[in-house]
C-alpha cells in the first residue's frame, strides 16, 4: 500500500514539474528601460502576478489553450497579446513594451478636520507665537464638562477652584487670573462680573468647544492688555457633511448618601436691590427683603444631569454651511470642611514657651446647585475661494445656589468650662449667582492678491 501512495505522489509531482510558464520582461516603449511596477493577469481566470525587481513576470500553471495576456502599470497604456500554450512543459517568452500614456494633470484635495487631534498639532506647529491647542476629538475623551476644567490639562496652566472644587480661573505661566483675558472666536469678551475683568472659564460647557487655543506669547495683532496669556475658545464649525450628535448622561454624588442636600427657593430672592428700584433717597426698612431663602429643606439624592446636541450641514453646493448647538447641565454637589481658627497672640505655657492655641472651630457643610445652558449658531457663506462671510452667535447662561450651613464653636470664653459647654453659634447663608454671555459676530475674509499674501479681515 506504501508503495502505490509512493507512484501516486511521485505522478503529481511529474505533472506540476511539466506545467506550462508564459515569462517574459516588461519595458518601456519609449527608452526601453525596465519596468519595475506592473501587474499582469489572464482576464476572467485566476492567473495573475506580478512583475519582479528585474523587471520580468513569470505566469505559472498556464493551462494547454489559447488566450490573452494583460498587463497594467500606473503611468501606461494598458496592452493585451493573445498567447498559445501547446505542451503542457512548455515555456514560453512573451515581452512586452508598454506605451507611455501622458496624464494632464492630477489633482488630489482633502479636508482636515477642525476638531481633529492632528489639526490641533498642526495649528501648534505652524503658529507664530508660543500656543496649546486642545481639540474636541481630546475634550471628549476627558470626564471635563466645563472649559475651566480641561484648562487644568495643559502645561504651564492652573486652575483656581470654588467652594466645591471644581475649576474656576485660569492661572498662565504663573500669572493671576486678572493678567489673562478671553476670546471667543478670536473676539475679546467681557466679564459678566461687575468688579472684575477676569472671566470664569466655568461658565463655557465642554461640549460646545471646537478646539481651545492657550496662547503664552502675545503677537501684534492681539490685545496687549495681557501679561500671561490669553485664552481663545473657538465653537464648532459646520462640518463638510450631514452632522448629528447627541449625549446625555445622569449621576449622583455620592456625599448625599448620608447627607441631604439643602435647598431653599431661590426665586424670592429679588434681583434688584432697594436703591434700584425706589432711588438713591430712599429709606429701605425690613419688609423690603424676604426671608421665604432661608427657608431651608433636605432633597434626598439628588441626581445630576448632562446632555448635548448640535447638528450641521452644508447647503447650497456646499457654499453655504449651518451649525446649531445646544448644551444643558444641572450639576449638584456637596464640600465639607472643617477649619480652626488660631489666637493671634498664643498663650506661654508653663515651661514659658508660647504655644498655638485656637479659638474656633468651623465646620461647613456646603449644598451647590450650578445650572449651565448654552446655545449656539454659525452661518458661513464662501462667496469664492478668496471671500468668506461668517455669522456667529452665543449664549452662555450659568446659575450656582448654594446654601451653607456653618457650626461654629467658641473655644475661648463664652463660659466654656469643658467639652459640651460654652458657645455655639449656628449660621446659614443663602447665595444666588447668575453669570450670562451673549456674543454675536459678523466677521468677513478677504483675499485681496493671489500672488502676495494680502488680505482684509473685517468684523
Amino acid at each position: 500500500m506504501k508503495k502505490i501512495y509512493l507512484v501516486f505522489l511521485l505522478f503529481i509531482v511529474s505533472l506540476s514539474c511539466k506545467a506550462a510558464v508564459v515569462k517574459g520582461l516588461i519595458k518601456d516603449a519609449s527608452n526601453n528601460e525596465l519596468i519595475l511596477e506592473a501587474f499582469i493577469d489572464v482576464p476572467n481566470t485566476t492567473l495573475f502576478t506580478e512583475v519582479g525587481l528585474d523587471g520580468s513576470y513569470a505566469l505559472q500553471n498556464v493551462p494547454v489553450d489559447t488566450f490573452t495576456v494583460r498587463v497594467r502599470s500606473i503611468g501606461y497604456k494598458t496592452q493585451i497579446k493573445k498567447v498559445t500554450i501547446t505542451k503542457a512543459d512548455e515555456a514560453l517568452v512573451v515581452d512586452f513594451l508598454l506605451e507611455p500614456e501622458h496624464v494632464k494633470e492630477i489633482v488630489i484635495t482633502g479636508t482636515l478636520d477642525p476638531e481633529s487631534d492632528n489639526s490641533a498639532k498642526n495649528r501648534e506647529k505652524k503658529a507664530d507665537n508660543i500656543m496649546n491647542v486642545v481639540s474636541a476629538e481630546t475634550i471628549r475623551l476627558l470626564p471635563d464638562i466645563t472649559v475651566a476644567n480641561v484648562l487644568q490639562r495643559i502645561s504651564g496652566v492652573s486652575v483656581l477652584r470654588n467652594n466645591t472644587g471644581d475649576g474656576q480661573y485660569a492661572i498662565i505661566r504663573g500669572m493671576d487670573k486678572r493678567y489673562n483675558y478671553t476670546l471667543i472666536n478670536g473676539i475679546k469678551i467681557p466679564s459678566p462680573d461687575d468688579k472684575n475683568r477676569y472671566v470664569p472659564m466655568d461658565i463655557f460647557p465642554a461640549d460646545m468647544v471646537g478646539r481651545l487655543e492657550i496662547v503664552k506669547a502675545l503677537t501684534p495683532n492681539m490685545e496687549g492688555d495681557a501679561i500671561g496669556g490669553a485664552m481663545n475658545v473657538v465653537m464648532k464649525t459646520a462640518p463638510e457633511k450631514f452632522l448629528f450628535n447627541a449625549n446625555l448622561s445622569p449621576g449622583f454624588n455620592q456625599m448625599f448618601f448620608t447627607n441631604p442636600f439643602v435647598q431653599f427657593d431661590y426665586h424670592a430672592i429679588n434681583p434688584q436691590s432697594p436703591v434700584q428700584l425706589h432711588g438713591t433717597s430712599y429709606d429701605a426698612t425690613p419688609a423690603d427683603f424676604q426671608v421665604k431663602s432661608f427657608e431651608y429643606s433636605n432633597k434626598k439624592l439628588p441626581i445630576s444631569t448632562v446632555g448635548s446636541f448640535s447638528v450641521g450641514n452644508r447647503f447650497l453646493n456646499k457654499k453655504l454651511g449651518a451649525i446649531f448647538g445646544f448644551s444643558y447641565q444641572n450639576n449638584f454637589r456637596a464640600a465639607h470642611s472643617v477649619y480652626d481658627l488660631p489666637d493671634q497672640q498664643p498663650l506661654p505655657n508653663t515651661t514659658h514657651i508660647p504655644t498655638p492655641t485656637f479659638s474656633d472651630i468651623y465646620v461647613r457643610q456646603y449644598s451647590v446647585q450650578t445650572t449651565r445652558y448654552g446655545t449656539q449658531a454659525k452661518f458661513d457663506y464662501i462667496i469664492n475661494k478668496r471671500n468668506t462671510i461668517t455669522l456667529y452667535n452665543a449664549f452662555l447662561y450659568m446659575r450656582e445656589v448654594e446654601e451653607r450651613h456653618t457650626v461654629d464653636t467658641s473655644l475661648s470664653g463664652g463660659g466654656r468650662a469643658g467639652p459640651g459647654t460654652g458657645q455655639v453659634d449656628i449660621l446659614d447663608r443663602s447665595r444666588l449667582k447668575i453669570q450670562t454671555i451673549y456674543n454675536s459676530t459678523l466677521e468677513g475674509n478677504h483675499m485681496l492678491l493671489i500672488m502676495f499674501p494680502i488680505g482684509l479681515n473685517w468684523m
